[in-house]
């Protein structure tokens, strides 16, 4: 997980701060200094000199996930705006998207995380960007809501569709991701209620398959869509005409100067971890969601 550095000047001094993403800098009138190393620890004594000591790692892992929909589109990790790397995602996964011959009127994206993307995808593709779908701002993300009734409700009230920008379209509907399908069936019966002619979801990530274990409550495997169907299985399952997915190949090509853990794509954990310790991990998931 990212952890930055910030500093300020100020009238009693220099002051220091850290923080998960460097936005919060922003905000608050610091400026970013650095991305900490895996394994390194700071301590700012009284006389507010900075002393670092990096611990030995065995294999560094960043987690690609930050940039494909955990982080804010406004922070800077490892000196990359998230907000750039996303439409750089959206350009290559044009490549992919070509190759399945689809022809879509207009190109939208289910807000908030899934602009940049759209935007890079319409510009490689050279097709119509539309904001298709309004947003509630007041409703929370359903990609970390625990329960799948809250999910549903999260969904059914903080997306409608614009009917006069996806009616007798063949709309490509872009998303961060797919993991659950509660997210995207949703969206697909909704841009297809308003009145498109055609839907293709679009997901901006590779196949989510396999589990996260290192503090993020993705899902456990049983409820992971990819996990258990072919991709125009899953088309099937959400409504949609088409499924079309960012390739693992290509996430991989766009961070071959960054060490990445990709785990949740191809089930490639960075620590020692066997199939015993995923089941437990399972078993406690499973039984803390019934409490």
């Amino acid at each position: 997980r990212p952890l930055v550095m910030g500093r300020k000047y100020t009238d009693q001094g220099v002051v220091y701060a850290f923080a998960s993403e460097s936005t919060t800098f922003d905000y608050l009138g610091y400026e970013l200094i650095r991305d900490l190393s895996p394994g390194e620890m700071v301590f700012i004594d009284q006389e507010r000199h900075v002393h670092t000591r990096i611990g030995k790692t065995k294999k560094q892992a960043f987690c690609v996930f930050e940039y494909i929909y955990f982080a804010r589109e406004d922070t800077v990790i490892h000196n990359r705006l998230v907000a750039s790397e996303r439409v750089r995602m959206g350009k290559k996964l044009a490549e992919t998207f070509r190759k399945t011959g689809l022809q879509p009127d207009i190109i939208i994206d289910v807000p908030n995380s899934a602009y940049f993307f759209a935007s890079g995808l319409a510009e490689e593709l050279n097709v119509p960007y539309r904001r298709g779908l309004a947003k509630n701002h007041h409703m929370g993300r359903s990609f970390i809501t625990p329960n799948q009734v809250e999910r549903e409700k999260i969904v059914r009230q903080k997306l409608n569709p614009i009917r006069d920008i996806v009616a007798g379209k063949k709309v490509a509907v872009v998303d961060d991701s797919i993991v659950r399908g509660t997210t995207s069936k949703r969206i697909v019966q909704l841009v297809r209620n308003a009145g498109a002619k055609e839907v293709y979801f679009v997901s901006a990530s590779p196949p989510i398959k396999h589990p996260c274990i290192y503090g993020i409550d993705m899902s456990v495997k049983k409820e992971i869509l990819a996990s258990h169907y072919e991709i125009d299985e899953i088309a099937k399952y959400i409504g949609a005409d088409a499924v079309v997915y960012q390739s693992l190949e290509d996430l991989r090509e766009l961070y071959k100067d960054l060490p990445i853990c990709d785990a949740c794509f191809s089930g490639r954990y960075p620590t020692g971890v066997t199939q015993e310790l995923l089941d437990e991990i399972e078993q406690e998931k499973l039984n803390s969601d019934r409490v």
